[in-house]
């Protein structure tokens, strides 16, 4: 971190602790699977004024987050999610969650860059380990959702591209959430060993759960790729229901793509950007993918680059 941005943060405290840090029902939480354009999302919204991002302060850097999960910071890219229960009681997660969506879990990793004011009116919060907890976020700290979901092949595509890790153990040792959503999975899960197979069950799992515990609770789902087809309206729909629909944000923010730290573009609008995974992916990869979607009841997709036209379109396997 830059002396400049530690200066900022500096400010910032001083400056919120002498006027009061803002509930956590005022923040932004902008969820959804890691390539899912999560980071194109939150710099748009970061450049509303009065308003400053926060970056995965779920990452396993950050202090708390390895004593809670038992995750370990080695420095690769590793799909992990900690599950909490909607209506769960867990001490040792509550007093750290409050602070997070108050805006007060700050690390080198949390503000690696910085577009806001040093008094923040609200936060957005972007976070790709949340998908697992989000109805127990809601029943508790009431945060407004911002939910963001993207073609499957699209984003394992872009995970094994990058380097990211995956293993089905990491979900299967969750006894609250096999006991809640996968027990009858066990077995088919534990045959995914492979690359492709493990990515395949997490994507499933994160994103089923997620949809179903939104289900009956407020939020915004935004699908990437109606956002990169159609970027303005789709920003200023979500703007509008954030009640943020008098801002001005320009169309170079709107526009810019998030980077990846390789020579192309993380996201970019226009259809090409949609359809690279169609190439990369065999006739074989694309049907595991989209079978454990499909088996854990998420029908938004088929083996086309699009949503289907009916994108509401989720069957939660699990009774209520």
């Amino acid at each position: 971190m830059s002396t400049i941005a530690h200066s900022q943060i500096l400010l910032e405290r001083l400056g919120l602790a002498f006027a009061g840090w803002p509930e956590p029902s005022s923040s932004i939480l902008l969820a959804g699977s890691g390539r899912s354009g999560t980071t194109w999302l939150m710099n748009v919204l970061a450049s509303v004024p009065g308003t400053q991002q926060i970056f995965e302060p779920l990452h396993p850097s950050t202090a708390e987050v390895p004593a809670l999960t038992g995750w370990l910071d080695d420095g690769v890219s590793r799909v992990r999610l900690h599950y909490l229960r909607p209506k769960g009681q867990y001490a040792a997660w509550e007093g750290f969650l409050a602070r997070l969506l108050s805006g007060r879990v700050r690390t080198t990793w949390t503000d690696y860059s910085r577009r806001s004011s040093y008094m923040p009116r609200r936060f957005v919060i972007k976070d790709i380990r949340a998908n697992l907890m989000l109805g127990h976020i809601h029943e508790n700290f009431k945060s407004r959702i911002v939910y963001v979901i993207r073609h499957p092949c699209a984003v394992i595509h872009s995970r094994l591209r990058n380097g990211w890790h995956a293993d089905v153990a990491d979900i299967l040792h969750q006894e609250e959430l096999v006991e809640d959503y996968l027990r009858p999975w066990i077995g088919a899960m534990e045959r995914e060993r492979d690359a492709v197979g493990a990515h395949a069950v997490w994507w499933a799992v994160e994103n089923a759960v997620a949809l179903h515990e939104l289900d009956s609770r407020p939020h915004y789902r935004e699908m990437f790729e109606e956002l990169s087809l159609e970027p303005h309206q789709r920003v200023q729909g979500l703007l509008r229901w954030l009640g943020l629909e008098n801002a001005s944000i320009s169309d170079a923010v709107i526009e810019q793509p998030a980077w990846d730290g390789s020579l192309t573009p993380s996201y970019q609008t226009g259809p090409e950007r949609l359809t690279s995974w169609q190439k990369h992916l065999t006739e074989a990869e694309q049907h595991r993918i989209l079978g454990w979607a499909h088996c854990l009841g998420i029908h938004l997709y088929d083996n086309g680059a699009l949503p289907l036209t009916d994108n509401r379109h989720f069957d939660s396997p699990w009774h209520r």
